[in-house]
């Protein structure tokens, strides 16, 4: 009776290896190149630091703050 339940791992092992094998070799899971160009663009997130926030959503509620 262990034998089935260590057959069921092993068979479980064999077949995400071939499964993880297959995928990668099908180039649509495949690893990104890592090459010394790559470059990463800067973001800006473009955001105005020019209000308060807080104040202004006490105006648009109608709070006295």
């Amino acid at each position: 009776m262990d034998i089935d339940k260590t057959m069921i791992f092993v068979s479980m092992i064999i077949l995400v290896g071939v499964l993880g094998i297959a995928g990668i070799s099908s180039g649509e899971f495949g690893l990104p190149d890592m090459s010394s160009d790559l470059k990463i663009p800067q973001i800006n997130a473009g955001t105005n630091t020019n209000n308060d926030a807080y104040f202004e959503y006490c105006y648009r509620m109608g709070y006295e703050c």
